[in-house]
C-alpha cells in the first residue's frame, strides 16, 4: 500500500506592519471580528492534504498567538515558534 506523505504547512506571519503603519503586527489586525491570521489558518486547516501546520511569528508574540489559534480552534497547529527578520529566514529556521 502506498503511504500518504506527510505535508507541513510553514506559514511566516512574523510581519511587523511597518510599512502600514501599524504598531502591531499587521496579523492581529481584525477582519470580520477575527485576526487576519485565523483566516488563513482556517483555511489551511480545512484542506484534507494538510496534516500539520507550524506558524513562525515576531518575538514577544508566541504566548497570544497561541491563546487565538487556540481559541480559534486550528488543531493542525502543532507549533508556534519565533521566526526570523526576514520572511525568508523564518521559513530557513
Amino acid at each position: 500500500m502506498a503511504r500518504t506523505p506527510r505535508v507541513v504547512a510553514l506559514i511566516p506571519a512574523a510581519g511587523r506592519g511597518r510599512r502600514m503603519g501599524l504598531g502591531e503586527n499587521k496579523l492581529f489586525q481584525p477582519l470580520l471580528g477575527r485576526p487576519l491570521l485565523i483566516h488563513t489558518l482556517e483555511k489551511f486547516e480545512a484542506c484534507p492534504v494538510i496534516g500539520e501546520i507550524i506558524v513562525m511569528v515576531g518575538r514577544g508574540e508566541v504566548a497570544r498567538w497561541r491563546r487565538e489559534i487556540r481559541a480559534a480552534g486550528c488543531h493542525k497547529v502543532s507549533r508556534v515558534v519565533v521566526g526570523g527578520v526576514e520572511r525568508q529566514d523564518s521559513v530557513r529556521l
